[in-house]
Parts: C-alpha cells; structure tokens; sequence
C-alpha cells in the first residue's frame, strides 16, 4: 500500500495493509500500523525506513502522547502496547483484548481506545484502565470530543452516531449516519466554523462524502452532505 507525501508523490510502498498513522509534530517522523504486525517509523523528509518493531499480531490503532515521548499501540484482540520513541521498543503492555480501531490520548496521563462495543480510560499514573462509554452496539471506528470538552462523538460499525457527554461518558443521543461505513469523524474548528455553532460535526468514509451535523439540546441534527468527488 503507499502513502502519499502530495496527491501526484508516493512517500513509500508498504507491503502491508495500513491500519493507522500519526505524525509527529516535533520531528519529521510518521509512525505506520500495519496488518502484518509491523509498526513502521518512517523520515516524512524522504520516506525512508527510520526503525521498524514487529508484533505477531495485527496492529490497528496509534495514539502519539507527544509530552511523554511514547506511542500507544493496540494489537487486534491482544495487547495495548506502549513503545518509547527513542529506543522503538515497548516499556510496557497491557493485556486487554481489545479488538481496538481507535485510541486518542486526552492528556499526557490519559488514553482513550475503544475495546469492541465500549471506549475504555487508561491511566498512565496508576496503569489501570477503567470504563467510559459502554453498549455502543458494535465495534467503534472513531470518536472525538469538542474544544469545550461537552461532548464525545463516536461512529460504529452499525454505521451509528452516538452523542455522550464528555465528563460522564453517558449516552444522550443516537442516530444512523449512512448507507458507507463511515470510518472518521471531525469537530468543526471555531476558526473555520462560519455558522456561530461550536456543536457542528461531520463524519466521512470511502464514498467522498461529508455529512455534516449539530448538536442541538442534547441531540444530533443532520445537516447535509457535501460530495468531494464531484
């Protein structure tokens, strides 16, 4: 599979399925999961192999803690990995059996990754990982909170949207997103963000679309599609 550094200029050609990328914003470094179990640092410079650790399962989900220096990984239903970025070895891991496709880390000492059907809070001060958002009714793709931190908006396999409140991780509203799995799912930045309503969201998969929603009350509210590919 390649990535692509522009649209007309492949970066690198990976043998693997790529699962999930972050960059690094401190160094030129780009950081590759891949179905074959590797877990590729690449030089965003010349797409060259930088290091390069192998697991013998599949990883699917990468969370950059960038204050600590450490990249969270999460092997298909097997270990939440943490690999220390200078030496590109794991300091630590978790059994979890997670079947994890999403992790982001809220600060330095919090990591949110999804496990199946639930999004669990791993805290890197005392190692434990404790419940936060439960019976989403399927595996979650991704999910991503606001800038105030009100709400935490994820998408599942059953091609479902689901609205929780951020500091409780309580369900307040469910709806169905569209005929695509959706695989993505952005808050609209205040800078970017035209209509005066910090609540407005949109999720994205394969078909080039975006749809676009608000949060009003409590409740998501469709609010069109826009057609990339047009």
């Amino acid at each position: 599979m390649f990535i692509y550094y522009s649209i007309s200029q492949p970066l690198i050609q990976l043998e693997s399925a790529i699962r999930d990328l972050q960059f690094d914003n401190q160094l030129p470094f780009l950081y590759v999961a891949c179905e074959d179990g590797k877990l590729i640092k690449l030089s965003t410079s010349n797409g060259s192999i930088v290091n390069c650790w192998h697991s013998e399962l599949p990883i699917w989900a990468l969370a950059l803690n960038e204050d600590k220096r450490i990249l969270a990984a999460s092997e298909r239903e097997g270990k939440l990995i943490f690999i220390d970025l200078e030496t590109f070895l794991p300091i630590k891991a978790e059994s979890s059996d997670t079947y994890s496709k999403r992790m982001k880390w809220v600060d330095e000492n919090t990591l949110l990754y999804g496990a199946d059907d639930r999004i669990l809070k791993y805290n890197v001060l005392t190692e434990t990982s404790c419940s936060y958002v439960n019976n989403t009714g399927n595996s979650i793709e991704d999910f991503a909170w606001d800038n105030n931190k009100k709400y935490l908006a994820m998408i599942n396999y059953n091609r479902r949207i689901i609205l929780c409140d951020y500091l409780t991780g309580n369900v307040l509203d469910r709806v169905y997103d569209q005929i695509d799995f959706s695989h993505g799912i952005i808050w609209i930045d205040d800078e970017i963000n035209k209509s005066g309503n910090s609540n407005d969201f949109f999720t994205f998969g394969r078909t080039g679309e975006l749809c676009f929603y608000k949060v009003y009350e409590d409740s998501i509210v469709s609010n069109g599609n826009i057609d990339l590919l047009i």
